[in-house]
């Protein structure tokens, strides 16, 4: 039995991926996994740490705030 559920892998396998590359690789991979787990907290904190080591602070701030959204709109 498959000890992973549907979607698990690719999560995992991007989660490494945007830790393991540059900042901009880094940002594709992050993006891509934010579109397979748009709820996903480690995948936000990530983003925003990103940003914010790259000095993109507006695009961290607005970031955070379109997940304020969805996490409200979804009722977390």
């Amino acid at each position: 039995m498959n000890q992973f559920a549907a979607g698990d892998v690719p999560k995992a396998l991007l989660e490494q991926l945007a830790q393991a590359s540059d900042d901009d690789e880094a940002l594709v991979h992050l993006e891509q996994w934010l579109a397979l787990a748009p709820i996903d907290r480690r995948a936000h904190e990530t983003l925003l740490a990103r940003l914010a080591r790259r000095g993109q602070l507006r695009e961290g701030e607005a970031h955070l705030a379109a997940t304020v959204a969805l996490f409200d709109a979804e009722g977390l």
